[in-house]
């Protein structure tokens, strides 16, 4: 069973460029266009939505569907723009969130060797107050 265009939308994997290539589709039939009008229609065997031929040759339905057809041009124009900013939005999230993690590691990592370096600095003063006292003590005793 073929699906509809509302069902198509409830499908968050189909990226915006099939909705506007099904807008170009719709505006190609709606004047007359068929042949570029199927060129273009984004459905495959995977969705299951054909491309619909069926259009009236008669001048009192030929004004019914080309504003149908206009009217779902509209429609898929609408949902490329949506998927679109929405698409924007999660890639910049996403970069985001990399960016942030990336750098709370980075901060984690510093926090470590800052505190090893700590402890070295600690050792290093303790040797030199050793060797400090140790030099003191051959210089009293000659």
């Amino acid at each position: 069973m073929a699906l509809t265009l509302d069902q198509i939308r409830q499908n968050e994997n189909i990226k915006s460029d099939r909705f506007g290539m099904a807008a170009i589709s719709y505006i190609f039939k709606a004047f007359g266009d068929r042949i570029r009008s199927k060129e273009y229609w984004p459905w495959g065997k995977d969705v299951n939505f054909p491309w619909n031929s069926d259009y009236e040759e008669t001048v009192s339905n030929n004004n019914l569907y080309i504003r149908k057809d206009l009217m779902l041009a509209i429609d898929c124009l609408d949902e490329a723009i949506i998927r679109v900013y929405k698409e924007m939005y999660e890639t910049e999230t996403k970069y985001n969130d990399v960016s942030i993690k990336g750098f709370k590691k980075r901060l984690k990592e510093l926090i470590a060797k800052l505190n090893t370096l700590d402890g070295i600095s600690d050792k290093i003063n303790e040797t030199s107050k050793e060797t400090t006292d140790k030099l003191a003590e051959l210089e009293n005793y000659e």
